[in-house]
């Protein structure tokens, strides 16, 4: 399910998948506990390259307060 959905999303934004990464994402991650760290840090790299690529904002509206309190890996001034 979610392979599918991040082999669209790269497909839409033309971003190449690397040949260590099929694998992964057809077979899922491991079980092990690290198998959870690559695909949170999978997704962290498709969000950042989503906004590099223009296809979000650098930080979804909401209050500026909010925005201090979590803070966020682009869009910090």
């Amino acid at each position: 399910m979610h392979a599918l959905a991040i082999s669209r999303w790269a497909f839409r934004r033309r971003v190449t998948v690397s040949e260590a990464l099929v694998p992964l994402l057809r077979d899922g991650f491991t079980d092990l506990k690290t198998g959870e760290d690559q695909f949170d840090a999978l997704l962290g790299v498709c969000g950042m390259l989503d906004v590099v690529l223009g296809g979000r904002p650098e930080m979804p509206p909401m209050p500026n307060e909010r925005r201090l309190i979590e803070g966020w890996i682009l869009g910090q001034r």
